[in-house]
């Protein structure tokens, strides 16, 4: 509940979910998903995860908050811009046709599952999240960094663009070339 007041008040609706494994990010983006649903902030939902966890994230968003979903595999899918509510594979949707028609539609909420997987800002997954139009994003993943602190800047710039300047601002600021896990100034990047 704490976490979920933090990222709907301080964070706007705009945030990285970091905690472990097990620790029940999908839990708190599912209370912040239900509450932005029944204040009227969030009618067009996209959530983007993995495939193998697609089936789970259906589960768990019905059973849990009431909240149904449609899947592009599912019979009688009428389209990305069909449904209020689409749950679909980060892998298919970064591709064409479906990352041009995902960016086409103004969605309210958007959140991605393994977000990790956008830490690289050349990649197709991380380009289709930049270019989704909309209110509130909700990155979640337990392994955040995994190359370098570079990982964080790419992940935090989708969230909130410009909040930690340029990447060579950031990289002058914080990153110790010897050691690129280790911040300069950790407590001033926290």
């Amino acid at each position: 509940v704490h976490a979920v007041r933090t990222l709907l008040t301080r964070m706007r609706g705009r945030a990285l979910l970091a905690d472990e494994v097990g620790m029940g990010k999908t839990v708190e983006a599912g209370l912040a998903t239900l509450e932005l649903v029944l204040r009227g902030l969030a009618r067009k939902i996209l959530i983007l995860a993995p495939p193998s966890l697609l089936a789970q994230w259906k589960e768990e968003m019905a059973s849990k908050f009431g909240l149904d979903f449609a899947i592009p595999d599912d019979p009688g899918f009428a389209g990305w811009e069909g449904h209020d509510r689409i749950l679909a594979s980060l892998h298919l949707a970064k591709r064409e046709p479906h990352a041009s028609a995902l960016a086409g539609v103004e969605y309210d909420l958007v959140v991605v599952d393994e977000a990790h997987h956008l830490r690289n800002s050349k990649t197709l997954s991380h380009k289709l999240v930049e270019r989704l139009r909309t209110r509130y994003l909700f990155l979640l993943s337990a392994t955040p960094i995994q190359n370098a602190l570079e990982d964080i800047f790419n992940l935090v710039s989708l969230v909130r663009p410009g909040q930690l300047a340029t990447l060579r601002e950031f990289r002058r600021r914080f990153v110790r070339k010897a050691e690129p896990f280790l911040a300069h100034d950790a407590e001033r990047l926290r």
